[in-house]
């Protein structure tokens, strides 16, 4: 053999050999021969999202339109549990804020009787034995409860949040043994022989002030030269009972005038007597259906006054003589106020008012103000009290007296009211 001979058969290319097909297997395999030769995926959650979500012409992963379906759902489910964990945060600031902004509740005897009230007669059996904290650091409110008797607590609610001057509506009416007797009720209906004048106010105001007067073992009684009132914080501020006259002027009055007999003759009454007017602890004021002619019966003595009406305030028989409080509704005074806002109409109507009942030295009062949406009823007290009204009216006692107005809404959420 020569050497090309040698040569041409060491470079002669030989047939490959057969090698073995490690190709996925066709779809003509059988079933048990996939089951073996398939490959598994490293990635399980790329192959669904490839199945599910995206297309492939002639792939024969999914169809377009359940591709864009299943995309749309995935953004949607993305979305809620974002949300949820925005809301579930803004609601951990909330509650955080209402724990943060709450005002506190002074631990006193009234928010002890608060606690303890079940009913009318509670009012005075409470007081005994009478709890020394009793108004401890409450200070008095320019605050009317209005219809104080459809609380849960008559008149201790309003008293614990410092308020002086709450409401009771009454009716005369005659018991089983012909005796005339004063019920409290807004309505004919809602009386009960329990729900009486002297059990939910005369005997437990005597009462108060009884132990509020007091003398104690090192006090020298001749620097007491008048008796002080609820409060302890502000002994010679005075309570306004306000009673609204159900029935008849004619019927009411010289019934209201024998009960308050007890408190007449222990001087707690303010007076109006030889010309001369003398605070005293608890001022009595008429309204509803009493009359002018009734308050002013007696020209030399009086201790009910006239809750003058306000609108008409410029009339000159209405004075401190005989009337404290000057009231009105808000409503009748200046109209509704769209948007929950004082016009500069409305507001310049409720400073003039405002300005002739304090020139004549009463207390102007406004009722049938707005209750709700709550930013609209902060809205109406911040201007009353600007432009210097008298006496706040409100139903809820807690958020007029204790909350400050500008953190009752923040951020949307009502804390108080």
């Amino acid at each position: 053999m020569g050497i090309k001979t040698l040569v041409k058969n060491l470079l002669r290319v030989k047939k490959p050999v057969d090698l073995v097909d490690l190709s996925p297997p066709t779809r003509s395999r059988s079933s048990s021969q996939s089951s073996y030769d398939e490959p598994k995926s490293d990635r399980p959650w790329r192959s669904l999202i490839d199945r599910k979500f995206k297309y492939k012409h002639g792939s024969g992963t999914t169809t377009r339109r359940k591709a864009y379906r299943n995309r749309i759902l995935l953004i949607i489910f993305i979305l809620c549990v974002l949300a949820s964990i925005a809301v579930g945060t803004w609601y951990a600031l909330v509650i955080a804020l209402i724990k943060r902004l709450s005002p506190k509740t002074p631990s006193t005897g009234l928010q002890s009787i608060t606690k303890a009230w079940q009913g009318p007669s509670d009012s005075l059996r409470l007081l005994s034995p009478w709890p020394q904290d009793f108004s401890r650091d409450i200070s008095p409110i320019q605050l009317h409860s209005h219809n104080d008797y459809n609380r849960k607590v008559p008149l201790y609610e309003a008293l614990a949040v410092g308020c002086v001057s709450v409401e009771a509506d009454i009716w005369v009416r005659h018991d089983g043994n012909g005796k005339e007797v004063l019920l409290v009720g807004h309505s004919s209906k809602s009386l009960t022989a329990q729900r009486t004048l002297n059990n939910l106010y005369l005997d437990p105001l005597l009462q108060i002030l009884d132990n509020q007067n007091k003398p104690g073992a090192y006090e020298d009684p001749q620097n007491q030269t008048r008796p002080v009132g609820v409060f302890e914080t502000h002994p010679h501020e005075s309570v306004v009972l306000l009673l609204d006259f159900k029935s008849s002027s004619t019927d009411l009055f010289p019934v209201v005038l024998a009960a308050l007999e007890p408190l007449r003759t222990k001087g707690y009454l303010t007076t109006y007597t030889n010309n001369t007017l003398t605070l005293g602890p608890l001022t009595i004021v008429a309204s509803g259906n009493a009359q002018y002619a009734d308050i002013t019966s007696n020209s030399t003595y009086r201790d009910i006054f006239l809750d003058a009406p306000l609108a008409s305030i410029s009339d000159p028989r209405y004075n401190t003589t005989n009337s404290y409080y000057a009231s009105t509704s808000l409503k009748t005074a200046v109209g509704h106020l769209w948007g929950g806002r004082f016009s500069s109409k409305q507001l310049q109507i409720v400073r003039d008012q405002i300005k002739a009942a304090s020139d004549k030295g009463l207390k102007d009062r406004y009722w049938d103000t707005v209750g709700w949406p709550i930013p609209w009823r902060d809205y109406v007290w911040k201007t009353l009290m600007r432009e210097g009204t008298g006496m706040l009216n409100a139903d809820d006692l807690e958020s007029a007296g204790r909350w400050n107005w500008d953190y009752c809404v923040v951020a949307g959420f009502i804390l108080c009211g």
